[in-house]
C-alpha cells in the first residue's frame, strides 16, 4: 500500500511508525525490495534511500520512526501508519498521540492507519478499534458514520496455505494462548470470560467469510415507516415447508443501542439458520413496531420473543393492540406477553445458549457480521445482586449486545423446558453425552 500509494500519487508524505525503531527500519526495507522488483518502466526516480527514509522525485515518500513523545513533530503527513501500536507502553502512547495529532489534522484526507496484533484489553487501540466495530455497525444500519475510525482485519485462514494443518503445527510450537493472540484477532483478557468461546467465534468468521466468497444470495426488504425508509437483510425467505422464530431487542431509537429484530429458520433444531435481520439505533418505537410487525407478517407470524421490561412494554401494546399480533411468547406468572429479564432468567438464558453452541450436535448458521462482532465483546461480569447469578453483558461503554440479546432470547425459547409450549416437535437427536433433544420441530 505504501509503495502504490507514493508511487502514482505525488507530493504524498508517509509517516510509519512502529514501537520499535527496527520494526519501522524493516517495514522500509521490505518496501525498498518491493519497489526493486517491480517492472523498470513503471518505477519512479529515487531522490532519497537510506535504512529510514525512501523519496521519490514525484514529491512523494516514506520515513519510519519509533514511537516517542516526539516522533513526528515538525513532519506533515498525507498517510500515518502506526505498526504494533497495542504493544506501546500507555504512557508512550498518550504522547504519541499529542505529537501526530498535528500532523495528520494538518491535511485534508489524511489517514491514519493503526495496525497491530491484540495484545490483552483496557489499552488505546483495544478501544479505538472497539469504536471501530461499532461505527462499522452504524454505518452498515444508517448509512452515515459516527466517527473517522474503521475496522478491517485480516484472519489466519485469509493467507493461502493456512490451513487447519497449518493451525496444528502453530498451537504446537506456541501454545493455544499465544495462537489466539497472535494469529486469532482476540483480545485475551484474565478478568473478562466471553460467552461464546473464541473457538466458536473463529468458527462463525470462517463461515462468514465463505458465504462472502460464495456469494451468498442476499435480498432487501424495503419498508416505509411514517418517518424513514428501513431496510432488512433477508438469507432465506418465507417458505412454507419451514418453521420460523422470531426475536427482539428494544432500544430507545436515540443513537446508543440499537432495536433489533430477528427470524430464525428452526425447522431443524440441530441446524438453525440466520434468515432475516434488521437493526437501528435512531428508529423510533411506532417506526420499529411497524417494521417489526411487517417482517413477521412476511414469515407468516411465527413465534415472537422480546423483554417486556420498559420500552419492550411498548413494543408488545404497539403489536397486539395496533396490529392484532398474538402470538407471543408469555413466561410470566400472569400472563403478560414477553419475557421479564432480570438477572435470574437473563442468565439461565445466557448459559443455555453457551451450552448449545457448543454441543458438536448442534450448528447456528450467522450471516449477520454485526452478530459475530458482539460475540467478541460479551463477557461474563459481577452481579451487584447476588453472586450465585451469573450475569453476560457488553463489555465497555462503546460496546453492544442488541444483536447477541435477540440470539440470546431467541435460542432461550428452545430450551428444553420451553420448546414444546410454543412447537411440534417430531423425532429426537442424542448428544454425546447421552441428552436427548427434539430432531425438527
Amino acid at each position: 500500500f505504501c509503495l502504490w500509494y507514493t508511487m502514482f500519487n505525488p507530493e504524498k508524505k508517509i509517516l510509519l511508525l512502529a514501537n520499535k525503531l527496527e520494526t519501522a527500519l524493516e517495514i522500509i526495507q521490505r518496501i525498498q525490495l518491493a519497489y526493486e522488483h517491480i517492472p523498470q518502466w513503471i518505477k519512479p526516480g529515487i531522490v532519497t534511500l537510506n535504512k529510514g527514509e525512501l523519496a521519490f522525485d514525484n514529491k512523494s515518500g516514506i520515513k519510519g520512526f519509533a514511537t516517542s513523545s516526539s516522533a513526528a513533530r515538525g513532519y506533515s503527513a498525507n498517510c500515518v501508519i502506526f505498526d504494533e501500536s497495542a504493544f506501546t507502553p500507555p504512557n508512550v502512547m498518550d504522547s504519541v498521540f499529542t505529537s501526530i495529532y498535528p500532523v495528520i489534522s494538518s491535511t485534508k484526507g489524511t489517514k491514519f492507519i493503526m495496525v497491530s496484533t491484540p495484545n490483552g484489553v483496557g489499552n488505546l487501540y483495544h478501544t479505538l478499534y472497539t469504536q471501530a466495530l461499532e461505527n462499522a455497525r452504524i454505518e452498515r444500519t444508517t448509512g452515515k458514520r459516527a466517527i473517522s475510525w474503521m475496522p478491517f482485519r485480516m484472519d489466519w485462514w485469509d493467507r493461502p496455505g493456512h490451513d487447519e494443518e497449518w493451525k496444528a503445527q502453530q498451537i504446537t510450537s506456541i501454545g493455544i494462548e499465544r495462537f489466539r493472540q497472535e494469529f486469532g484477532n482476540e483480545f485475551l483478557s484474565s478478568q473478562f470470560k466471553k460467552l461464546v468461546p473464541d473457538a466458536k467465534i473463529e468458527l462463525f468468521r470462517q463461515q462468514l467469510a465463505d458465504f462472502k466468497a460464495s456469494k451468498f444470495p442476499v435480498q432487501d426488504f424495503i419498508i416505509k415507516g411514517q418517518s424513514a425508509e428501513y431496510v432488512a437483510k433477508i438469507w432465506y425467505d418465507f417458505d412454507f415447508t419451514k418453521t420460523y422464530l422470531a426475536s427482539c431487542d428494544v432500544a430507545d431509537g436515540v443513537g446508543r443501542d440499537a432495536s433489533v429484530i430477528k427470524i430464525w429458520d428452526v425447522t431443524d433444531y440441530t441446524h438453525i439458520k440466520e434468515a432475516c435481520s434488521f437493526s437501528s439505533n435512531t428508529i423510533s418505537m411506532v417506526d420499529f413496531a411497524y417494521v417489526v410487525y411487517k417482517i413477521l407478517s412476511r414469515y407468516y407470524k411465527p413465534v415472537f420473543i422480546a423483554e417486556s421490561n420498559g420500552i419492550g412494554r411498548s413494543l408488545f401494546d404497539q403489536l397486539i393492540n395496533v396490529y392484532g399480533y398474538d402470538n407471543c411468547v408469555t413466561m410470566d406468572k400472569d400472563g403478560a406477553p414477553g419475557v421479564k429479564s432480570h438477572v435470574s432468567i437473563k442468565g439461565k438464558a445466557c448459559i443455555w445458549l453457551q451450552e448449545y453452541i457448543t454441543t458438536n450436535e448442534f450448528k447456528i448458521e450467522l450471516h449477520d457480521e454485526t452478530l459475530v462482532d458482539e460475540m467478541e465483546m460479551f463477557v461474563r461480569k459481577e452481579s451487584s445482586t447476588s453472586a450465585r447469578n451469573i450475569m453476560y453483558a457488553a463489555l465497555g461503554a462503546n460496546s453492544h449486545d442488541d444483536h447477541m440479546m435477540a440470539l440470546v432470547w431467541g435460542l432461550y425459547v428452545l430450551s428444553p423446558q420451553i420448546v414444546e409450549n410454543y412447537y411440534n416437535t417430531t423425532g429426537t437427536v442424542k448428544t454425546g453425552i447421552g441428552k436427548s433433544f427434539p430432531s425438527t420441530l
